[in-house]
């Protein structure tokens, strides 16, 4: 397996879920040797992050408003950032460290996350609103162009 993709998000909460709508459309696409799952919040990421693949996260992250998404190394990301990208109690940074302390010779050392970034989502129910749908595309570009970057399983 070249990389694990995770889309990571809550579908009953508006904007949140549209890391999860990337991660669908990109299921139709991916190649044979990337793996691709969804997981609702942090906690659920921990044995997702076993294994010696890549890992990539694509979650939306508060934001004033929508912008430009980003690609970023899980690492590079300081922990009060990640604290307050997260919608999800615990973090994705907080996440992997926790893996890393757990098991530390299973725990990738590979991890990206492609956020969205989206404004705290103001009402609840399914369906994403019209900037978060629109920003699919562009975030879909992305992770096929960084899963592209990785060597061949």
């Amino acid at each position: 397996m070249r990389a694990r993709v995770i889309g990571l998000g809550q579908r009953a909460a508006g904007d949140d879920g549209v890391g999860l709508a990337v991660v669908e459309a990109y299921a139709r696409v991916a190649p044979r040797d990337v793996e691709v799952v969804t997981a609702n919040d942090g906690i659920a990421l921990l044995p997702l992050f076993a294994t010696r693949a890549a890992v990539v996260i694509v979650d939306a992250v508060l934001a004033p408003s929508f912008g430009d998404v980003l690609v970023l190394d899980a690492d590079a990301v300081a922990p009060a950032a990640a604290a307050s990208l997260s919608s999800h109690g615990l973090g994705v940074r907080e996440s992997l460290a926790l893996a890393r302390v757990l098991d530390p010779e299973g725990t990738t050392a590979r991890v990206w996350v492609v956020a969205i970034p989206i404004p705290r989502p103001t009402r609840g129910g399914e369906g994403l609103g019209p900037e978060a749908t629109e920003a699919v595309s562009s975030a879909l570009s992305a992770l096929t162009n960084l899963v592209g970057s990785f060597p061949d399983a």
